[in-house]
């Protein structure tokens, strides 16, 4: 494993031990570019990533940044992020040598894991379990209103601008409820919910519809499709949550 390679291994390690939150794909792509100083924007990596620069720039940079900032315990930005991870894997391997030399008899020299395994004993917090529902909609405020209700409730979320990168995301995350618009660029929800519930591996996801339309036969092709219910815009924040 390369000295870039491990320190995101300990940065993705941190976030989770002190959030119980696991990186997504798309923040430990930013996050690898960062550690390997890449020149590139966040206008570059939406692009390559297939994401709206908007909220690359709006969210998920932010919250990546603010997820290791709460695991290290000092403010972490794209630009100092291999300098603190990099001073705080040799702070973890150095008290783990202090701890060694006061043991009897010799003791193997620590490894990177092994200063990361230690660090999880007292220096972070208690992880609290959450529940983490993937958002699907092509509009960027859309996206943005249910995540800061949903966070505000304690729940992990992640967001999709279209159905192809909703699939990679079901794919590659872990994901306990998928909220699904209807009408997105690529692919329509109610595909997207059949393609989903055809996967003998994620199939059990439960599927609730966002949509615009309150015609009745939307609601019956919803269901149809593997829905297990349909939620009409402009939606109301309680009815939001006392379907979840």
């Amino acid at each position: 494993m390369s000295e870039h390679e491990e320190i995101l291994a300990f940065a993705e390690r941190l976030i989770h031990q002190a959030t119980d939150i696991y990186c997504s794909q798309l923040q430990r792509r930013f996050l690898s570019s960062a550690l390997a100083a890449e020149r590139m924007s966040y206008d570059q990596l939406a692009e390559e990533c297939a994401y709206s620069a908007r909220y690359v720039k709006q969210d998920v940079a932010p919250k990546l940044w603010q997820l290791l900032s709460q695991a290290i315990g000092q403010k972490v930005t794209k630009a100092n992020v291999r300098l603190v991870l990099s001073a705080a894997i040799e702070k973890q391997t150095a008290d783990y040598s202090s701890v060694a030399d006061t043991a009897v008899g010799v003791t193997p020299a620590p490894t990177l894991l092994a200063a990361e395994e230690d660090f999880s004993a007292a220096a972070l917090p208690l992880p609290t379990a959450k529940h983490t529902i993937l958002l699907v909609d092509d509009e960027p405020d859309n996206l943005r209103l249910l995540s800061d209700l949903l966070d505000e409730q304690g729940y992990e979320v992640q967001q999709a601008i279209s159905g192809e990168v909703a699939l990679r995301s079901i794919a590659t995350n872990t994901t306990d409820l998928i909220l699904l618009d209807i009408n997105l660029p690529d692919i329509d929800g109610y595909s997207l919910c059949q393609q989903v519930k055809s996967n003998p591996a994620v199939c059990d996801i439960p599927i609730i519809f966002v949509s615009a339309s309150d015609e009745p036969w939307d609601k019956v092709k919803a269901f149809s499709a593997g829905g297990s219910d349909y939620i009409s815009k402009p939606f109301k924040v309680v009815e939001v949550l006392a379907i979840l």
